[in-house]
This record gives structure tokens, sequence and C-alpha cells, in this order.
């Protein structure tokens, strides 16, 4: 039996053999399932902010102002840092600033942090303490005025500071006096971490007279270097890359074959006369007129059967317009100009007709326009308003010539059939030339009769 299926096997031309598509295919896979796994294994982005041998800190309390508070460091090198209050007055500020920017305009984007890290050591009773950031934005600040720039802050309560804590950005509150002190947007006031130009750490609440001693033993942001989503979004930004530089392959071998297909399809074509006559009927039968862009009597006609189908009691008006003297134009200006004043005669009757109105080239230089749902007195004065706007235009800038049209229209009455509208309208064309050519005649007039 097995023997059997081998010998069928090799018969029929079967393969056990992966294909190259199908091994690359797992290869990739096999490097995405690795790469997906990278990040757990890159070390992390820290900016160590404090103690930083290089960082410029400032004290500041409300001893400037004759208050209570002073703020001095009992030993910088190691973050040992002491707020005293006096017995008289009322506590208001003591802290310290380290400032990221040389000229309180450009500072760090921090928003590339995931995290800050504190650890605070208090060395007396614990009171509450408050971390600070400043973020600039020239549609509020001034380098000039210390309290302009956005005063983000964190509040540290004392219980806080058994454990080392990492605050997240979204723990951050924008402080009210802050948003109170300026007419700001909403959008402004919302917490930003583009452009920091100072982080510090202050005492904040009442405050009682003494000594408040504390170590701060790490201040530091920390992050990924590249963010999860971005990582993963980057895989998924490569298989998609990938993904489509196949589809092209693919599309272009496709497109080849069909270059050859349709070369070989030619080749009958050329070789089957039944074939070429029906591709040139097909051709003659092209509702377009080439030289216009608008129907011809074949497409004309086509829509006109299809508003009768829609509609068995069709009422519209008909305009047969004829440009004036055109053989005696072409005869003297060329075949060039005529085809350059059939081209704007054309452009100027589309640009001044609905959407729904039907125009065609019925003939060289004779043009019919079907207007459903309008009133001949309606379709007269639209023939009169491009009558005299024809007279008015200049088609050939280059060697003015004077062009004029002649305009026949009629009404398609209840149960008429077309033919027998067109045969009035074309008329009342008639009657127009005879009349001097340049006017508009309405159908079913005596010669004489007013226009």
């Amino acid at each position: 039996m097995v023997a059997c299926l081998s010998a069928s096997s090799r018969s029929h031309g079967y393969s056990m053999k992966a294909s190259p598509s199908h091994l690359l295919l797992v290869f990739a896979l096999f490097v995405t399932m690795i790469v997906a796994m990278v990040p757990n294994y890159l070390p992390e982005r820290v900016w160590q902010v404090f103690p930083d041998e290089d960082g410029w800190f400032g004290l500041f309390a409300d001893e400037e102002m004759g208050g209570p508070s002073h703020s001095e460091w009992i030993d910088g090198k190691v973050g040992y840092w002491r707020c005293r209050v006096e017995e008289q007055g009322t506590f208001t500020y003591c802290g310290f600033n380290i400032l990221t920017s040389e000229n309180n305009r450009d500072g760090v984007d921090v928003s590339v942090y995931d995290a800050v890290r504190l650890k605070i050591r208090p060395l007396t009773e614990p009171q509450n303490l408050r971390l600070f950031m400043r973020h600039y934005d020239e549609r509020y600040a001034n380098p000039d005025d210390g309290n302009s720039p956005q005063f983000l802050q964190f509040s540290i309560r004392p219980q806080d500071l058994q454990d080392e804590l990492v605050i997240e950005p979204s723990e951050f509150t924008v402080a009210d006096w802050w948003i109170a002190q300026r007419a700001i947007s909403r959008e402004l006031a919302k917490p930003a971490f583009g452009n920091i130009i100072a982080i510090g750490l202050d005492y904040r609440g009442t405050l009682p007279p003494g000594d408040h001693e504390v170590v701060i033993e790490k201040l530091e942001l920390v992050g990924a270097w590249v963010s999860t989503e971005n990582w993963y979004l980057g895989i998924i930004i490569t298989w998609l890359l990938g993904a489509l530089l196949v589809v092209t392959e693919r599309m272009y071998r496709l497109r080849r074959t069909t270059r050859r297909a349709r070369s070989r399809l030619q080749a009958l074509a050329s070789q089957h006369q039944d074939l070429r006559q029906e591709k040139n009927r097909y051709e003659r039968l092209s509702s377009r007129d080439p030289l216009t862009g608008v129907y011809n009597r074949y497409g004309f006609e086509r829509e006109v059967q299809k508003l009768l189908v829609q509609n068995e009691r069709l009422e519209a008006a008909l305009i047969l317009m004829d440009i004036d003297h055109f053989k005696l134009i072409n005869d003297t200006r060329g075949h060039n100009t005529g085809d350059d004043i059939i081209v704007g005669f054309t452009k100027l009757v589309a640009q001044h007709t609905r959407s729904e109105d039907i125009l065609c080239r019925w003939g060289g230089e004779e043009f019919l326009l079907l207007c459903p749902g309008t009133h001949l007195d309606n379709a007269f004065a639209l023939a009169e308003k491009i009558r005299k706007m024809v007279s008015e235009t200049n088609f050939c800038p280059a060697d003015p010539l004077q062009v004029t049209a002649s305009f026949g229209v009629s009404q398609i009455g209840p149960d008429e059939e077309f033919l027998h509208a067109l045969a009035r309208a074309d008329q009342a064309l008639y009657q127009a030339k005879k009349q001097g050519r340049n006017c508009t005649v309405k159908a079913d007039r005596l010669p004489n009769s007013p226009v």
C-alpha cells in the first residue's frame, strides 16, 4: 500500500519540498517573535536630576520678603537639606529649584519619560512636601517673570516617604493659583511636559516652628528608549511594507502576464477580420464627440431613450443651435480656427446649462440642447442669453473674429414624439436664418412674427 502511494505521488509530480516563499514567511515570523521580545531587555532611559554635580540648584524661602522660613543646604553633596521656620509669623514657602534651562526659556522635553523616581529620607518629623515642575510656553510665559511658566505639582504625604516613590506624569496637576492668575484656554491649562525649565521640591501647608530636615537620595526621570506601542507599531509597519512589496511584485508579474496576453489577443484580432469589424463597429458607436467631449447623435439618442423609459410623457424643451456662416470661417481662417470656435462655443453653452440638461453636437457646427422639465418661454430666454454671450465672446484672442449663432426653440408636447418636436425646432432654426441669422425663433410661429 505504501509503495503504491509513493509511486502515485511521483507520477503526479507531487513534492514535499516547501516553496522559497513559504520558507521566507516562516523565517520572517521567527524573526518577528524575537524582535517583539527585545523591549523587555533594553536598558531604561534614565536622567538623574539629583544628585548631579553639573546641575544648578537654587534655594528659595520667604525670608527675602521678611517671612519666617529659611532654606539651606547642610550638605548638598548628599542632598541634606533643611527648612528652618522661626517662632514668629506664619509659614509661607520654603524649597529649592533644579534649573534645566540657561535662559529660562529653552528647557527639557520630559514627555519622553514614563515616570519620576523619588527617594526622600526625613531626618525630623515628616511633613507635607511637594514635587513641582515649571513648563515654559511663550503663549503664556515670560522669561523675565518667574511665576509665568506653568506650575505642575505632585503632593507628597508624610506616609509616602517610607519607600521610593514612582510618580507618573498623569499624577501631576496644574496649580489652581497659577490658572486663576491667567485668562487662558482650557487647552493651555492642561499639564504640559514638552519644555520643562525647572524641577523642584518644597514644603507645603503649615509648618510648625523649628528645623525640618530631609535627605534627597534620588530624583530621576525614567522611561523606555522606545515605547512598547511604538516598537510594536514599527513591527506592524514593517510587515505592512513587506506585504506591500510582495503585492507590488505580484502586481508587476500580473501586469507582465497581462501584457503578454494582450499581445496574443491583438495577434489573434489581426488574424480574424470579424473581430476587427466588431471593434470598428463599437468605435463608430462611441457616444461622445471626440472634439468637444459632449454627446454625439448616438449618445444623445441613447440619453433621450433613457428619459422616455423613465417618463413616457416627457415634458422638455429643445434648443437647436447653429453657428452662423461657419463654412466661411473654415474657408477663410482654416479648420484649426473652426475647431477652436466649436470647442469654445461648446464650453460657453455647457457653462450656462444645468446638470440634467443634455448637450449634443448634432452635426458640424450644429448643436442640440434638451432641457427636461423646462417651459418653452424659459428655454427661449436661455437661448437668447446664450446667443447674446456668443456674439460678445472673442473665441480667437490672437486674431479677433465676430462669431454669432442662430437658435430654434420648441416644446415637446404631451404624447408628442421627440422627432416631431425636433422637426419643429429645425423649422424654427430655419426661420431664424431666414430672418438674417443671429436671432432666436420659437417653433410654430409665422415667419413674420416677432421674436
